[in-house]
């Protein structure tokens, strides 16, 4: 009988001890992850366009500085006409009219338009036009 008491006692020793290690713990509050915002879709806009072209504005400047060092009066603007695939990369682009009349300057404007990658963008391709205007500082 001894030993069935001591059975007993160890057990209701071990449920005690079990509710009282889960009375003690605090429910932790779930709180749920933030929902993350989706990628914008959709063709890009003009500002996009632009935010980006001025973000790298010190890529097309070098361009311009370069020549400039070398011919110390060369100014002017340079249009160029370029698309956007729907990737994102300039898969085209070409001076449409230059008052600058400097072919490494444009030539080196078009090599940086190639380098720059935008958004993916709609299911068409995107075309822009766009001055690149260069004065001395």
């Amino acid at each position: 009988m001894l030993r069935s008491c001591g059975r007993f006692v160890v057990g209701i020793v071990t449920i005690c001890s079990l509710y009282a290690c889960s009375a003690s713990r605090k429910a932790t509050p779930v709180v749920p992850a933030p929902t993350p915002t989706p990628p914008k879709t959709g063709p890009l806009t003009p500002d996009e366009i632009t935010g980006a072209l001025v973000a790298n504005r010190s890529k097309f400047r070098s361009c311009y500085d370069v020549q400039r060092a070398r011919h110390p009066s060369l100014e002017g603007t340079i249009v160029v006409r370029f698309s956007i695939a729907p990737m994102g990369l300039v898969t085209s682009a070409q001076v449409t009219s230059s008052s600058m009349k400097n072919a490494d300057v444009e030539q080196c404007v078009l090599r940086e338009l190639f380098g720059l990658r935008f958004r993916r963008g709609g299911p068409t391709a995107t075309v822009v036009n766009h001055p690149f205007r260069f004065t001395a500082r």
